[in-house]
């Protein structure tokens, strides 16, 4: 081996001796690519080294013992694809930079009780690691711990900010302490589909798209949380209970397809569009200073102040609520029906009755069978398999189609022909072959 001022610059196959290599307690510093891809490297034994510069130890995949209780940093892209390594231990380990520990398959303990900044893209697939804590962890940056699907447990006391990308698909994931954190940025804690409860007591911001798909949590509490960006808490399913009692700001389309019974947030001051759809189950908010009864029926947020029924519909008289801000409500005076499982929205009971009718009728159609001489029309053709108009439009000038209907039998062949959009959805309802 070289060494050069405390510093290993490289090292040849007879430097391993029977799977171990020794490095003398006078290297500091590992420099960049000195050890790669050794098959034969089973231990690695180092007392005095503090530093492991760039892209040491890339697939080296039978490495299963690492030792350096000196280890204080280590930078960029080590320890990739070290397929038997099960242990990583560095008592004294402060910081680790950019993409470590990238697909460490065995890799199951790891333990560094002083480290204190995680960058990013680390610790990605470590599809065995089950438990994670740092107790001086003050800082994940962004793309770390991503297809984690072993990952059950993770702690840290000090955490204070998550950046953005991370614990994507930890599917085990149940268990997530960190007391002191105040921020979590972009894209985390995506698809953590047995994460049940999140309690942040010190968070005060989440930006954009987390918790997505989160389908067990059930209750999500922080009591200093003061703002929510756009497109959080998309399809968690069974999320009951979020208390935020300080929360004076909601971005756009948040809380998709939730199981919210009521929420409030008695401090909001703004809230942008697009949030609670489908909350079918969602029947009470508080905004602010106004207590509301509220029904999400397609795609809309409705203020209902009072309902009758005629016949087999249900009438509520309300607003369509579209925003929030500076602490007032914008609101559109709106009648909603609803019959069956269907809902539609009008200026008038009549226009809302109408397209009740015309939905309930298009949900009809697209079920019904089509024969050989069923004439089919655009408007029909559009409503059975969702095309647009313009894309007809240009499909019937490409083909030259000028007649305004088309038998099914008819029909049918050019749509094979030209592989028009909608075709399976179009051959899924007829009876008869196609030649």
């Amino acid at each position: 081996m070289e060494i050069q001022n405390n510093r290993l610059v490289s090292i040849d196959s007879s430097d391993i001796k029977d799977g171990v290599l020794y490095l003398p307690e006078s290297v500091v510093i590992l420099g960049d690519w000195v050890i790669k891809d050794e098959p034969g490297l089973v231990t690695v034994v180092a007392p005095g080294l503090t530093t492991i510069e760039n892209e040491n130890f890339l697939e080296c995949k039978a490495l299963t013992h690492f030792e350096a209780p000196m280890l204080k940093t280590i930078g960029g892209y080590n320890f990739r694809f070290c397929n038997g390594l099960t242990r990583f231990e560095a008592p004294v380990l402060t910081s680790i930079g950019d993409g470590n520990f990238y697909q460490c398959n065995a890799l199951m303990h790891f333990e560094a009780p002083l480290l204190a900044t995680i960058e990013s893209y680390n610790f990605d697939h470590c599809n065995a690691l089950t438990h994670f804590k740092a107790p001086a962890l003050n800082v994940i940056n962004y793309s770390n711990f991503q297809f984690c699907n072993a990952l059950i447990d993770f702690v840290a006391p000090v955490l204070t900010l998550i950046g953005y990308s991370n614990f994507e698909e930890c599917n085990a994931l149940a268990r997530f302490e960190a007391p002191v954190l105040t921020e979590i940025r972009e894209l985390n804690f995506r698809t953590c589909k047995a994460l049940t409860n999140f309690i942040v007591p010190m968070l005060t911001a989440i930006d954009d798209d987390n918790f997505y798909k989160c389908e067990a949590l059930t209750d999500f509490e922080a009591p200093m949380l003061t703002s929510i960006g756009h497109d959080n808490f998309a399809f968690c399913i069974t999320l009951q209970h979020f208390k935020t009692p300080m929360l004076t700001a909601i971005g756009r389309d948040n809380f998709f397809a939730c199981a919210l019974t009521h929420f409030e947030v008695p401090e909001l001051t703004i809230m942008e569009t697009g949030n609670f759809e489908e909350c079918d189950a969602l029947t009470n908010v508080r905004l602010g200073k106004y207590n509301y009864t509220v029904k999400s029926a397609d795609r809309v947020l409705t203020i209902i102040e009072k309902t009758k029924k005629r016949n087999e519909i249900r009438i509520h008289t309300g607003f369509i609520f579209n925003s929030y801000n500076g602490g007032a409500p914008y609101l559109s005076e709106t009648f909603l029906v609803e019959k069956d499982g269907f809902f539609a929205h009008g200026e008038t009971v009549k226009k809302a009755m109408e397209d009740l009718q015309f939905k309930i009728a298009v949900e009809k159609i697209k079920k019904e069978p089509i024969y050989e001489d069923t004439l089919i029309t655009e408007t029909y053709y559009r409503t059975v398999t969702g095309a647009c108009e313009q894309g007809i439009k240009n499909w019937r000038e490409e083909n030259n189609i000028t007649v305004e209907s088309l038998t099914a039998k008819e029909l049918l062949p050019i749509l094979e022909k030209t592989n028009a959009y909608g075709m399976e959805q179009f051959k899924a309802l007829i009876t008869f072959e196609s030649i």
